[in-house]
């Protein structure tokens, strides 16, 4: 790590002139002085570029949130889903789309049975509504483990979220925030 800003900009100007070679090469062995090989009692961190899923529901007194469809799995892996409401302008569904939408908090109902999905589901868009959430991300995965390639869960989760009182619109996420497995939600303020 360099010692000070000062020390970076004069060895940006040695670098400027004269041999390049020698000057990219002593910058080079400058900027990596301090650096040293990871070994293994070393502690490697990632900071992951989305949001902590800060919503962990309790499945302790379950209580299905919505209804079940009489027909499910009916959605095939790579099918993009979207639903509006109703009233929302043409702008804002191309928004939506496009992923243009801030995504203030995300639920991942990976590993999830039905029953779990659902009721996470209902408790996390209730509470997104709460702290006045305008748009989240829900991820259910496509379904590539399930039989004939359809998504029962993504099926379920289209079902449900098109129930939901607090919902304006939804559209699958763009490649970036989960693609075909992943839903941005678009929820009406309280």
């Amino acid at each position: 790590m360099l010692d000070s800003s000062a020390s970076f900009v004069d060895m940006n100007k040695k670098r400027r002139s004269g041999n390049n070679e020698d000057a990219d090469a002593s910058f080079f062995s400058e900027a990596m002085k301090d650096v040293r090989p990871l070994t293994k009692g070393d502690k490697v961190t990632h900071q992951s570029r989305r949001p902590k899923v800060k919503f962990q529901p309790e499945y302790d007194n379950f209580e299905p949130t919505f209804a079940e469809p009489s027909i499910d799995g009916d959605i095939g892996v790579e099918e993009s889903l979207f639903f509006n409401s109703g009233g929302l302008q043409q702008s804002q569904i191309k928004k939506l789309k496009r992923g243009q939408f801030v995504i203030e908090d995300t639920l991942d109902l990976h590993g999830m049975n039905r029953e779990q999905a659902n009721l996470a589901l209902g408790i996390f868009l209730d509470d997104a509504q709460q702290q006045g959430y305008r748009c989240v991300n829900v991820i259910h995965g496509k379904g590539y483990r399930s039989n004939d390639n359809v998504g029962v869960l993504k099926s379920l989760v289209n079902y449900w979220l098109q129930q939901h009182p607090g919902i304006v619109a939804f559209a699958s996420a763009p490649p970036k925030d989960g693609g075909t497995g992943a839903l941005n939600i678009l929820l009406r303020r309280k």
